[in-house]
């Protein structure tokens, strides 16, 4: 264990501790901080916290790339991985990089207690990011442009409350979702024994008399406190920021376009996600680009199956437990980043299957029967086909020699292996078949009237054959 001192100002002569594991951490991400500490050419830096705004990626970014913490306990976890600690004089925290998205999402509770306790909680932090992000914004994209979705009874119910309120959805949730967070921060600035008070009686008061005054409607006031009481559930301070600020883009995408705004945005947030570095280190690294490691992004593993350091580290030494993991030398002497899986890949396997189901015909085949919620059958595919695609990419990154029919040979066993890989050939041959039909009655229409049908599809099939 290291730690090397730095001055990082001219005139207060702040001292800055660079605390790392000789044998684990990567040079090239030593080298980085070292430079970027010896560019600070200021008169003082009071405290750690400004420390942080002048070494990060990005000043304007909402998006997090340092982890800041107070718990030695923490600290000394992610320096037994490869990681780097800074610690500076007068402050009780220390800073914590690189930094990804995964470790503003992950506690410490997380690993102290037991397996199913731990995942039990990150599930629940899960569901609270998503509530938070999206329920406000759901509410207005479905009545403003998909009722069509909802039941009848709940459609006329949520109608018969709004009948009296003179504010369109969009304004409704936007002024409530102001008031809850100028409440939260009235009760985070008076004094301790009457800030939570404040905060209840208040909340309590303004939404009744709102409802009463017949400015607000009585569900926006249970799906605002839902997204607010979601909130608290975010552990991380900048990811609960960084949360709580995107609801409001969210909102807005939903009250322009729906869902299909809503959708975009997300699909925006995850491609700007992607590009984010953190000294070096993707964002969202191990998930993508793919490392080999001990796979601790949504849910953590058995502490017996955290056999692996991050490989996005590049650290030195890369097994924690090589007698209980049972691993060979030669599967631990590099850990180098997947290049059959990597963030491109997943972007094109997205843009793949939005492209398929927008332009796949059902849709405008149903629309007919269900109208405005026919948005839903290309949305639904998505999401069926997003699922085996993960787990099958998963797959191939654990077993990367091979493709899936090796794939199924591994997990199935060779007779189980093979019978399903027929069987994987003939649905794929029956929808190959089916769907070409499709283009072969259109050639056929528009071009090759006399030609025979049977002609054109051997004619396509072959040419795919050839091709492929």
């Amino acid at each position: 264990m290291y730690a090397e001192s730095h001055v990082v100002s001219q005139r207060s002569l702040n001292e800055v501790l660079l605390i790392y594991n000789d044998d684990l951490v990567s040079k090239d991400t030593l080298e980085e901080i070292r430079n970027r500490l010896k560019k600070i050419n200021v008169d003082a830096v009071p405290n750690i916290s400004l420390l942080e705004q002048y070494i990060e990626e990005s000043n304007r970014s909402l998006f997090p790339t340092i982890l800041y913490t107070e718990r030695p306990d923490r600290a000394a976890a992610f320096l037994e991985d490869g990681h780097i600690v800074l610690l500076m004089e007068n402050s009780p925290d220390c800073l914590i990089l690189p930094a990804t998205f995964w470790s503003f999402f992950h506690s410490s509770e997380d690993h102290f207690l037991r397996l199913p306790y731990g995942n039990f909680t990150r599930i629940l932090r899960v569901l609270a990011i998503f509530i938070t992000l999206f329920s406000s914004s759901i509410y207005i994209a479905i009545t403003n442009y998909h009722s069509g979705m909802l039941p009848p009874d709940l459609l006329f119910a949520i109608a018969g409350a709004r009948e009296k309120v003179p504010l369109p959805a969009v304004f409704e949730i936007l002024l409530m979702e102001i008031a809850f967070e100028l409440i939260r921060e009235a009760g985070l600035r008076v004094p301790n024994p009457i800030g939570p008070t404040i905060g209840i009686v208040g909340a309590l008061i303004l939404g009744q008399a709102a409802v009463d005054a017949n400015i607000i409607s009585p569900i926006v006031i249970i799906v605002v406190a839902l997204s607010g009481l979601s909130s608290f559930a975010i552990n991380d301070l900048s990811l609960n920021f960084l949360v709580r600020m995107l609801k409001f883009m969210f909102i807005i995408s939903a009250g322009f376009f729906g869902i299909m705004g809503m959708a975009f945005s997300f699909t925006m947030g995850l491609c700007y996600m992607v590009t984010i570095k953190s000294f070096g280190v993707s964002y969202l690294a191990p998930m993508s680009p793919s490392y080999r490691s001990s796979d601790d992004t949504v849910l953590r593993k058995s502490l017996w199956n955290e056999r692996l350091r991050p490989g996005y580290l590049k650290t030195a030494d890369v097994v924690k437990k090589d007698k209980k993991s049972g691993m060979r030398k030669e599967d631990t002497m590099s850990m180098k980043v997947m290049d059959q899986i990597g963030q491109k890949e997943y972007f094109a396997i997205l843009l793949i299957i939005i492209g398929l189901k927008v332009t796949d015909m059902t849709p405008s085949l149903i629309y007919p029967d269900v109208l405005s919620s026919s948005w839903m059958v290309p949305a639904l595919s998505y999401l069926i086909l997003l699922i085996p695609i993960s787990f099958l990419c998963h797959l191939l990154v654990k077993l990367d020699k091979g493709g899936l029919y090796e794939v199924n040979g591994k997990v199935f066993g060779k007779a189980l292996g093979n019978l399903l890989n027929i069987i994987f050939l003939g649905i794929l041959f029956a929808a190959i078949v089916i769907e070409s039909r499709s283009y072969v009655d259109l050639i056929s229409t528009m071009y090759f009237e006399q030609s025979p049908v049977i002609f054109i599809l051997l004619f396509i099939h072959a040419c795919l054959f050839l091709w492929c």
